[in-house]
């Protein structure tokens, strides 16, 4: 994306310009940023590139540390596999395969619902991937 500022100027953090946002103008960012991401699963040759793709955008235009998409088996049970993009590194709870049983991310594919975590060690089911991370929001995807 071009950007008309001069190069003594820095460009605002995606956090501070989050900040800085009102709530009118947050919904025309997210608006630009799901084009964003849209045209960037377009451009990917393979299902890991494109999610990497999306991530990585993700984790540029949001105020976000981290960024992930956990796959799925075909039957909806076991997470098979991870991408991310991020200043943090994550662990996964156990290896791969993975029950949805397990942790906060199991409950979002159980519940087809959003679970925003606002102080992680206040949820039952989260389980840590790194103790850097004090909120979550994971999302469905289908």
């Amino acid at each position: 994306m071009a950007s008309s500022a001069r190069a003594l100027v820095a460009p605002l953090s995606p956090h501070a310009a989050w900040t800085k946002q009102a709530a009118a103008n947050r919904q025309i960012m997210l608006a630009d940023i799901l084009a964003e991401v849209s045209s960037e699963a377009l451009q990917g040759d393979s299902l890991k590139a494109v999610l990497k793709r999306i991530v990585d955008c993700i984790i540029t235009r949001l105020p976000v540390t981290v960024a992930s998409i956990i796959l799925l088996d075909e039957s909806h049970s076991f997470f098979i596999d991870e991408v991310c993009s991020g200043h943090i590194d994550l662990v996964l709870p156990s290896e791969l395969p993975w029950p949805v049983e397990l942790g906060a991310a199991g409950r979002c594919v159980r519940t087809r619902q959003a679970q925003l975590i606002a102080d992680v060690t206040d949820d039952p089911d989260y389980v840590a991937g790194n103790s850097l991370v004090c909120s979550e929001y994971l999302v469905p995807i289908q």
